[in-house]
């Protein structure tokens, strides 16, 4: 038997000898898993499973793999079982949120969304924000609104995790400096003498 991971190939070659030597060996493939390759010059059979081959919930599956072999009087056939172990795939951003730029006083709001092609759960989570800033996590978004301290870069950080693989991204807001109204000096009121 061979094992094997999700999206990994697999080669394996057969051969047989016969007493009489004098018989030609036929060989022939009689059953593999869809996508599997036999090359008959190197009687070399290879596959690669793809990332549905495997369920988590199996965790692993047998594949076999039979071919025979004949001297033209007799057919002897033979089984290679391939273990295939289910590989989980990362969550990726669906789609990225992307780097914002704002002109300080307005709000802005992110929101974060990531797609497992496992189909598994997705957590998600806050790693570090602006001090505020606010993250719900239900509906996987930032609020912040910015006043007249928050020229320049801040960065939102975050996690989402499946099946305890965890991809990580930053989106960065670029908070631009506004104009500010000017502001009086008033001089307090002064007293002289005639």
């Amino acid at each position: 038997d061979e094992p094997a991971n999700e999206n990994e190939g697999i080669s394996f070659s057969f051969g047989a000898t016969d007493p009489d030597v004098s018989d030609a060996l036929v060989y022939a493939v009689i059953d593999t898993p869809v996508g599997a390759a036999y090359d008959s010059g190197t009687r070399t059979l290879s596959w690669t499973p793809d990332y549905d081959a495997v369920t988590a919930a199996e965790g692993t599956k047998v594949f076999p793999f039979v071919f025979s072999v004949t001297d033209g009087h007799d057919v002897v056939k033979d089984t290679v079982n391939v273990t295939v172990t289910h590989v989980d795939r990362a969550p990726y951003w669906d789609p990225p949120a992307g780097d914002q730029t704002i002109t300080e006083t307005n709000a802005v709001g992110i929101t974060v969304s990531a797609t497992d092609p496992d189909a598994d759960a997705i957590a998600y989570a806050n790693i570090s924000m602006p001090a505020s800033a606010a993250w719900d996590e239900p509906s996987r978004s930032y609020s912040w609104t910015t006043d007249y301290a928050d020229a320049g870069t801040h960065e939102f950080i975050y996690t989402a995790t499946a099946a305890a693989v965890v991809i990580r991204d930053t989106t960065v807001v670029t908070v631009l400096d506004s104009a500010k109204a000017p502001v009086w000096d008033v001089t307090p009121a002064q007293s002289v003498d005639e």
